[in-house]
């Protein structure tokens, strides 16, 4: 086999996460613009403060953790709504920034929090998958369907509220605050004024 043999293989076989990849480039391509404009232009008693307020003093680990928890919410959410029977490749898309996720916590409590709701939303999409399978493969009946939709809907707010108690840990134990950074910019001010 030569090596252009082997990786057409290898993409075909990756051929089931271009859904999950596209739409989370596609998200965050719609959100960075955003984030930036109410970077460019939020000032730290501005209302917009608070959605840059999140990026300012956010180390590696932090930023890591964050950019995880964004991939796993897009991906768990195009899972849900694709409607499709997943493949072992898709469930590592969802695993491997889970994972990642729980090694860039701060805290071994935090580590364990992030592993134990990792595995409640494999079970989630696990049963989930399972539904749509049994739809498909099966042709069940309009219970399954409901079934599934509510099960979906579940799972896709359970995800949406671990992403937003993800935003909230790395919140919890921020090292710059809006008050300082206000402080400091008038400091900046008054010293630029002064020369």
């Amino acid at each position: 086999m030569s090596a252009k043999e082997l990786l057409l293989r290898v993409l075909l076989e990756l051929r089931p996460m271009l859904p999950g990849t596209a739409a989370v480039v596609a998200a965050s391509l719609l959100v960075l613009p955003t984030l930036l404009v109410c970077c460019k232009t939020a000032w730290v008693n501005d209302p917009r403060f608070r959605v840059a307020g999140l990026f300012f003093g956010l180390t590696g680990r932090d930023a890591c953790f964050l950019s995880c928890a964004w991939i796993k919410l897009i991906v768990m959410l195009v899972f849900i709504v694709g409607f499709q029977k997943l493949v072992l490749v898709q469930y590592g898309m969802v695993l491997l920034p889970g994972v990642l996720a729980a090694i860039c916590a701060r805290s071994g409590g935090q580590k364990t929090g992030t592993l134990l709701w990792l595995v409640l939303q494999m079970a989630g999409l696990l049963a989930v998958n399972l539904i749509c399978g049994y739809i498909k493969d099966m042709a069940g009946g309009a219970i399954f369907v409901v079934l599934y939709v509510i099960m979906g809907l579940f799972l896709a707010m359970f995800s949406v509220y671990l992403f937003l108690v993800e935003l909230n840990t790395l919140s919890s134990g921020r090292e710059v605050t809006a008050e300082r950074l206000a402080r400091e910019q008038q400091e900046a001010h008054t010293h630029t004024e002064q020369m």
